[in-house]
């Protein structure tokens, strides 16, 4: 799949698939990568800066590290909000992520779950030491701004 970089527009990133087309889309701002399947409608994939995160939840297990980008995908103008197949996203960790966390053992990434309605975690992340990458795969958005983050 090929990468490209993200277009800009003022606190957005974007990238824009045609019908059909399959793309990482990388999102060096938020240390992002989205990977898309191809899909019959051409389609705009966002990333900006998160506003407000779940506070810490303990009753949840999420202790907020940071977020790292809020996403949505459209169709057509259309909110996009199930992916079949999923998508997957790369995210970039630093050493402060690893550090809040008290080791790569208990780094976690964080969503809200539409079905749910509560902050969950994403179920076993791949966590790329080397790379200093957690991946995980999403098969629903919301529709609006989806926050993705790291917690413990």
């Amino acid at each position: 799949m090929k990468q490209q970089p993200a277009k800009q527009d003022g606190s957005q990133d974007y990238h824009e698939l045609e019908a059909g087309e399959s793309r990482a889309c990388r999102f060096d701002r938020h240390g992002l990568t989205v990977h898309m399947p191809s899909h019959p409608r051409k389609r705009r994939v966002t990333a900006q800066a998160p506003g407000a995160v779940p506070p810490r939840k303990e009753a949840l297990g999420i202790n907020v590290i940071r977020a790292v980008a809020h996403l949505t995908v459209t169709a057509d103008g259309a909110p996009v909000t199930t992916f079949d197949p999923p998508l997957t996203l790369v995210l970039d960790y630093t050493a402060a992520d690893e550090n809040a966390a008290g080791g790569t053992s208990r780094l976690k990434v964080f969503f809200y779950d539409p079905d749910t309605s509560l902050w969950a975690h994403f179920p076993h992340p791949t966590i790329d030491t080397s790379a200093r990458t957690a991946t995980v795969t999403i098969s629903k958005l919301l529709g609006e701004h989806d926050p993705v983050g790291f917690d413990y």
